[in-house]
């Protein structure tokens, strides 16, 4: 027969037990980033489109590009994108254009069109940065991640295609809105060819251009279609410019 002492013992032990492993569990859920890991990922995030890429309506607008790292085919009518201002749903109907097959890509043009067509998001992407989300038709999260800022025509994008969200992710000066991802680096350096310290390989301006003093010929004035004082009479007298020569090179 067991002692009383002993039973009170084993039971005040069970609880210090379950009580370490509740603190555990809640420390988990309360320090630990959750990371949704599905069939559906993220493969590029486009949100400073300048003069880069076309949407079907030939318009410069921002995309994020999905990727199936699955085995079959997903279709995504029902499924919501956007970002903390809104979005919207995925439109069913057209299976051909919403489909993503095993190991391929899809954009979602993020302009607010949606009288475009069923990929296009009614949410902007802000350049500035900010967070945006992905559920599936069951109610799933697929992906809730936040991005930093980012510059004109230049992407963020995975490398290898298919990475989890910043883990092997860069910039690139190469978007390649439904292909593979291109890196191409990019090298901050002077952009300006009339500097004296200009970078031919530089691909982001830093600021860092310096200028000598300038040399040659400088207009001061011109009138390319002469008139009288009125006015009037224009083309009846001689076009003239005035210049001043500045030492060192004329």
């Amino acid at each position: 027969m067991c002692q009383p002492s002993l039973v009170q013992n084993s039971w005040n032990s069970l609880k210090l037990i379950k009580l370490i492993i509740m603190r555990k569990y809640l420390y988990f859920l309360l320090f630990t980033p959750l990371i949704f890991c599905g069939q559906i990922q993220i493969n590029e995030i486009f949100a400073d489109n300048g003069n880069c890429c076309l949407d079907e309506a030939s318009e410069t607008e921002d995309y994020l590009e999905l990727i199936n790292i699955g085995p079959s085919p997903i279709d995504l009518a029902g499924y919501y994108f956007g970002d903390q201002d809104g979005g919207s749903v995925i439109p069913s109907g057209s299976p051909e254009l919403t489909t993503i097959s095993s190991g391929g890509l899809l954009l979602l043009w993020f302009d607010q069109d949606l009288e475009q067509g069923p990929l296009h998001v009614d949410a902007k992407l802000n350049n500035d940065g900010e967070t945006i989300l992905g559920i599936n038709n069951n109610g799933d999260t697929i992906f809730d991640i936040t991005y930093g800022p980012q510059s004109e025509d230049i992407t963020f994008a995975s490398f290898p295609d298919g990475e989890p969200y910043n883990s092997n992710w860069d910039f690139t000066m190469c978007p390649t809105p439904g292909n593979l991802n291109e890196s191409c680096p990019l090298e901050e350096g002077c952009t300006s060819p009339l500097a004296t310290n200009y970078n031919e390989t530089a691909t982001v301006e830093d600021g860092s251009c310096v200028f000598s003093d300038l040399q040659g010929l400088m207009i001061t004035e011109y009138s390319a279609a002469n008139c009288d004082e009125d006015g009037n009479y224009c083309g009846d007298y001689e076009d003239w410019l005035n210049y001043i020569i500045i030492k060192g090179l004329v």
